[in-house]
């Protein structure tokens, strides 16, 4: 059966606004992401690894005219649970709105959905050129285990500060629409994914779940692992095995680093799918939403996550 595959290319710029509001309510500015706002979370004790502080220059560096795009619940819809999605390289959020607003639609919209946005980076693998990314690159090689880009150090931070950024939504989504952590995924696409694993196994609350697509493990969520190896968190794995940008090598040795620390880990690999998502992908990333978004995955979360 053939696949039908969805690239995430960039899109035209669509506007100056910081935040793209889809409902019929305001929505807070998510995308302040300035020296003074990005830091790790602190509330309370936790046994989960935290990120550290980021580097003022990574923080600087980062600042970004455009925000993200929210999805929320139109006026009198209960909101169930939230989805924050980090894109790929190079893309932004525009690229995967229709695809998760299809997700949202199909749940109610009883979702609400944001769609971070990454900075413009000056990236080492491409001589120092800005580009939209939640890090740096060093190779334009395919991503392997074992490669550069796998073992990335973080030497500017920007890894650390893409961690604050995500747990600073996530605060925001408690504080000011009073979704629990409990009830949020953190998802992403190729190093959006690699940061979104990282995002949540960091977090000082559990999280509902992660989604990680044509991603890898980066060395932070690796050691927050090594830290906390029962963390019992929900994960959806998906790769294809055509995949040019990141090897399927990279979804493989996820999925057993993962399960050995007590993750619950589903894993789909895609034939004939490179570094792309499909229908049959995105389907598969709806049904776990719901199931880890449904009124009894909720109302369990305290049982299993403990």
């Amino acid at each position: 059966k053939r696949v039908r595959r969805v690239s995430e290319n960039p899109v035209p710029n669509l506007g100056r606004k910081r935040v793209r509001r889809v409902s019929d309510k305001p929505v807070p500015d998510l995308a302040a992401t300035n020296a003074a706002s990005l830091g790790s979370p602190s509330e309370g004790p936790s046994k989960i690894a935290a990120a550290p502080s980021v580097p003022r220059a990574a923080a600087v560096e980062r600042w970004c005219s455009k925000g993200p795009i929210v999805l929320q619940p139109p006026a009198g819809t209960s909101c169930e649970g939230a989805l924050v999605w980090l894109h790929g390289p190079g893309s932004n959020p525009e690229a995967w709105l229709p695809r998760l607003r299809k997700l949202w639609i199909q749940a109610g919209k009883r979702w609400r959905v944001i769609l971070l946005r990454a900075p413009r980076l000056r990236l080492t693998c491409i001589g120092g050129q800005r580009f939209e990314a939640w890090g740096d690159l060093s190779s334009t090689e395919c991503v392997h285990v074992g490669s550069v880009d796998y073992d990335n150090a973080d030497m500017a931070g920007h890894y650390i500060a893409t961690m604050a950024q995500v747990h600073r939504c996530v605060r925001e989504l408690e504080l000011n629409n009073g979704v629990l952590p409990g009830r949020v995924v953190i998802g992403g696409f190729s190093q959006g994914a690699a940061c979104a694993v990282e995002a949540a196994l960091r977090y000082p609350k559990p999280v509902a779940g992660c989604v990680a697509l044509s991603g890898w493990l980066l060395p932070g969520a690796r050691e927050a692992l090594r830290a906390c190896p029962s963390h019992g968190m929900k994960c959806l794995v998906c790769h294809g095995v055509n995949d040019e940008k990141v090897g399927v090598d990279c979804a493989k040795m996820a999925m057993q680093v993962l399960r050995g620390a007590g993750v619950a880990v589903t894993t789909k690999i895609w034939r004939r799918l490179g570094h792309s998502t499909c229908d049959r992908e995105l389907a598969s990333v709806g049904s776990f939403l719901r199931t880890v978004l449904s009124t009894d995955a909720i109302e369990s979360a305290g049982t299993v996550h403990g």
